[in-house]
């Protein structure tokens, strides 16, 4: 892993907002759990890259960001197997990369439909 030079955190927290009782706003902060992966991918660190949340509700997508000698552009994180994996990467015909956009999740029969806008590049 690179070293972090921008003071990112290249860990993935989850909180759980599912609740039968009202949780005071200021009690979230304790709830905030670290989630480690169960294999050894290095998801590199990033920013400003585009994330969203597959229609399926367990697999969360990156894609792109400002990062030093990225070799994943587009990466996915199972929620439910706590595994990364490599995806086909998306890289503008010019070469560079983007940074700064948005990602959302769009209807579809396979659940697995990402759009991405905006976002700069170089």
């Amino acid at each position: 892993m690179e070293p972090n030079t921008w003071g990112g955190d290249p860990n993935i927290y989850t909180l759980n907002l599912e609740s039968t009782a009202p949780i005071p706003i200021d009690t979230l902060s304790n709830n905030w759990q670290d989630v480690r992966s169960n294999n050894a991918f290095d998801p590199e660190l990033r920013g400003f890259c585009q994330i969203a949340t597959l229609p399926n509700g367990y697999q969360i997508i990156l894609q792109g960001g400002n990062g030093l000698n990225m070799m994943n552009d587009t990466i996915l994180f199972d929620v439910s197997q706590k595994t990364w994996q490599t995806l086909t990467p998306y890289i503008p015909s010019n070469g560079t990369k983007i940074w700064g956009g948005t990602a959302t999740n769009l209807p579809s029969a396979t659940m697995d439909t990402i759009g991405f806008f905006g976002g700069t590049t170089g």
